[in-house]
């Protein structure tokens, strides 16, 4: 049958049913069979899960001062072959997502494959926080 709603090529597409029987069913082939198409989905849905890493995962500001910003940065990098999404989300049962006296920027983002962002961490103590 035609399927012309399909644009994947500058062929015409076109699809088939087919129903067969077999005679005979070597059942360890079958099992083999059965174990690479596992095998093969599997590191299918793996190559497809977003895969990032934090460069700087720890954050060292110094000897932080009274009315005076520290700042730091982390890189996060998409290592993997699809789009990755990411955010910072407060602890549980927090509503801030960090302290007052800390602040990050940006707090979210997507990174396509190969890409790498900075996240710039700032702290500043003052008269609200201190």
């Amino acid at each position: 049958k035609s399927t012309m709603d399909l644009r994947i090529s500058d062929h015409k597409p076109v699809s088939a049913l087919f129903q067969a029987k077999c005679k005979t069913v070597v059942v360890e082939r079958k099992r083999n069979v059965y174990a690479d198409v596992i095998r093969m989905l599997d590191r299918w849905e793996n190559d497809s899960l977003p895969k990032v890493e934090l460069e700087g995962a720890s954050v060292s500001f110094g000897p932080v001062r009274y009315l005076v910003e520290s700042q730091a940065s982390v890189w996060i990098s998409n290592t993997s072959q699809v789009i990755a999404h990411w955010r910072f989300t407060p602890k549980f049962e927090e509503t801030a997502l960090c302290k007052r006296w800390l602040h990050i920027e940006p707090t979210y983002g997507m990174l396509i494959p190969g890409e790498r962002a900075e996240i710039v961490i700032r702290a500043l103590v003052d008269n609200e926080t201190a």
